[in-house]
């Protein structure tokens, strides 16, 4: 008895201790016909009985089919924590009213290896044969790999959103897209269904018939029922902590993609890809934005991912902007969201910005010490929240707009990423060897803001495309009251730096303070550069086409303020002291390890470049990396970012904290040492190991380095 006793205890120990689950053991089928959402929704019952780190693992190469069901998302993980769904790489298939995954409340999430696609899908595309601009119609012959869209127009459903079609027309670098408002799908002629011929009208609202060529455009047909229908995106992540996807796609999308709002920690996107299905004719992924970005606190990566077919922008990252109720005193207001979609918060130790909109600046930042009022609504008015903040604020009336900065995306990067639709960029941002095929615009307005600063772009290929025919990037302000727009009086958009880069198209930048353009390459006959409203802006290495930008007359520029602030910086060796910008939460500016600080930094490695940025992310162990074994160290190039050619005579360094050093029983080589010459060691400092310190003479002489 005690023998069987122990047995049976064991087997216990070993059931509660394991980590994965099958989706198969829960009579999960994956034959592509079978439902399968009634198991995939009782295995996410059972592994949310334990709180152990646990894994819901699905077989490789399946097809698992889900039919509409009461709730609307397959993997609903509200507050739940530590958990990983592995698709295997499998197809998952969703009927019409169903979404994916949504994460509220939810902590330590990671979706690995699968696809999403819909059936029937939500959008049927076509080729343009006739257009009757006069009736206002368009036949189209439906591809036969789609099925024929059903007739009708919009259902105004309470779900249902902005209705339209997407024609496409081809561009230099991808396909360019055209909203072509639906009125109604019918039957072009007795029996044209028979042949695969539909007719779409238009409503009043498109104009844009110059764009439609007969035999040339393509279309794509929204379908009834199933496009356009909100308000849930296929994966949504609210209010969640450390969430990470992994080697995903998105094939199809009735509404948004992806939606993020309120979240904190991390969230990490890698090779996740919202595109048409390859080895597909397909034209469209997702209806609506790919990417909707709101208010988030956490630290937001994009790497290695693909973005295209989204019939609204691949990116929108922005935080919803509030206006100024009342002023109760310098240091008290009430404010309302202006859009009650995702009500953004405002928590003790939020930075506040208070901008004046008839005044056209930035009265001032402050951080909140308490609120009152917020509520998460999202179909009622949006609440009023009223904020005390730690320091006054003069000159705040009606006319301001306000904004929290700290939830504003504070610490976003895009690396690697194919972009083939517009961007709104509205948040502190670095874009990082990117490919964006289309328009990409940093810009705030009353809705969806706040005004963006500290952006770095660099080592990217910013082309014409989706967005725009004319312009590849463009920085400018939307601000309104009362619908009447105010330009700025003064610059809001700050800390800009674009660095080697290749532009095709219009480069625009407006309304804009230190702005430095270093080592860009502009593309004729398309590229142009203007400059309009803007001060401190500082141009060096810069060509257009092959010709260097060394004269004024090769700028369009808005003013002569603009004009007369903008230098082309040439041979000097000493850059304007604003160049860098500062964004605490991203970058750390030369000057900050110069001064009171620099004590608690050594002088490491010499590097010929003339200036550095150093992320304080670098300093979690991140900087250096391990090359041979464990007493040799690489310090890796990318962890650091260099812009202006390299000067001779000016050879900033890398510096690490005290404390690693003291700590540190390795050698640091430097992988680019044989690039840059013999340098003879200075001097190896003190319990420092194996560690080699190249001196630096202009900097120890001028600045006092600590040899």
């Amino acid at each position: 008895m005690g023998k069987l006793l122990f047995i049976c205890f064991l087997f216990y120990s070993i059931s509660v201790s394991a980590t994965s689950f099958y989706a198969k053991d829960f009579g999960v089928k994956g034959d592509g016909i079978t439902d399968d959402g009634p198991a995939i929704r009782k295995a996410i019952e059972e592994i949310s009985k334990t709180s152990i780190e646990r894994t819901l693992v699905f077989e490789k190469g399946k097809t698992y089919y889900i039919a509409n069901f009461n709730e609307t998302y397959l993997f609903n993980l509200k507050a739940l924590s530590d958990i990983t769904i592995d698709g295997g790489n499998s197809l998952f298939l969703l009927d019409g009213n169903v979404r994916f995954v949504s994460l509220e409340l939810s902590r330590n999430i990671t979706v690995n290896n699968l696809s999403v696609d819909y059936m029937p899908l939500p959008f049927a595309d076509g080729l343009v044969i006739a257009k009757n601009q006069a009736e206002g119609y368009v036949d189209v012959k439906i591809s036969d790999e789609f099925e024929m869209p059903p007739y009708g127009g919009p259902t105004h459903g309470p779900n249902e959103q902005a209705y339209f079609a997407m024609l496409w027309n081809k561009g230099p670098y991808s396909l360019l897209g055209t909203h072509y408002w639906v009125k109604d799908v019918r039957e072009s002629q007795p029996g044209s269904n028979a042949q695969r011929i539909v007719r779409v009208a238009s409503t009043t609202e498109f104009t844009e018939w110059n764009v439609i060529e007969a035999n040339v455009s393509k279309i794509s047909i929204p379908v009834r029922g199933i496009a356009h229908m909100g308000p849930n995106e296929v994966m949504r992540i609210v209010e969640s902590e450390n969430v990470y996807f992994n080697n995903v796609n998105v094939w199809s999308a009735p509404w948004f993609a992806i939606g993020l709002a309120r979240n904190k920690g991390e969230v990490e996107f890698k090779n996740v890809n919202i595109r048409p299905k390859q080895g597909t004719g397909r034209l469209t992924s997702s209806w609506r934005d790919g990417f909707h970005v709101s208010s988030n606190y956490a630290k937001l990566l994009w790497e290695d991912c693909h973005i295209e077919g989204t019939n609204d922008d691949a990116f929108n990252i922005q935080s919803f902007t509030s206006t100024l109720l009342d002023v109760k005193s310098d240091k008290e207001i009430t404010i309302r969201q202006n859009y009650s979609l995702s009500i953004v918060p405002y928590n003790t130790g939020d930075v506040v910005v208070v901008y004046d909109v008839v005044n056209g600046k930035i009265l001032g930042k402050a951080n909140v010490i308490s609120s009152q009022g917020f509520v998460q609504t999202g179909k009622v008015p949006a609440p009023e929240i009223t904020l005390v903040m730690d320091k006054p604020i003069s000159g705040m009336s009606s006319d301001c707009q306000v904004w929290n900065e700290s939830s504003a995306n504070p610490n976003t990067t895009l690396r690697r990423c194919q972009i083939f639709n517009s961007c709104r960029f509205q948040s502190s941002l670095i874009i990082d060897d990117c490919d964006i095929k289309a328009l990409s615009w940093f810009y705030g307005d009353n809705i969806e803001g706040p005004i963006p600063s500290n952006i770095l772009v660099k080592n990217s290929r910013l082309f014409v495309g989706r967005g725009n025919a004319a312009i590849a990037v463009a920085f400018s302000n939307n601000m309104t009251k009362d619908g009447v727009p105010y330009s700025s009086k003064e610059q809001v958009i700050s800390n800009v730096i674009l660095q080697n880069n290749v532009i095709d198209g219009e480069l625009r930048i407006e309304h804009a303070d230190k702005v430095s353009l270093l080592n860009n390459k502009f593309l004729l006959p398309r590229s142009k550069l203007f400059l309009g409203n803007s001060r401190h802006v500082f141009l060096r290495d810069n060509l257009l086409s092959n010709s260097k930008i060394d004269a004024p007359d090769q700028i369009n520029f808005q003013d002569n303020e603009t004009k007369t602030s903008t230098t082309i910086w040439l041979d000097s060796p000493n850059d304007p002291p604003w160049v860098q910008p500062y964004n605490p939460n991203i970058l750390v500016p030369w000057n900050d390890y110069y001064g009171q600080r620099m004590n608690d930094f050594y002088w490491v490695m010499t590097q010929q470049y003339s200036r550095l940025f150093m992320y304080k992310e670098l300093f979690k162990n991140s900087y250096l990396q391990e090359y041979q074994n464990d007493s040799i160290y690489v310090v890796k190039d990318s962890s650091i970012d260099y812009y202006g050619k390299a000067m001779p005579h000016m050879a900033p360094v890398l510096v690490v904290p005290r404390e690693f050093i003291s700590n540190f029983k390795g050698t640091v080589i430097n992988e680019n040492m044989g690039s840059i010459g013999n340098i003879s060691p200075a001097s190896v400092l003190e319990n420092s190991g194996n560690i080699k310190v190249y001196q630096n003479s202009l900097i120890s002489e001028t600045q006092g380095a600590p040899f």
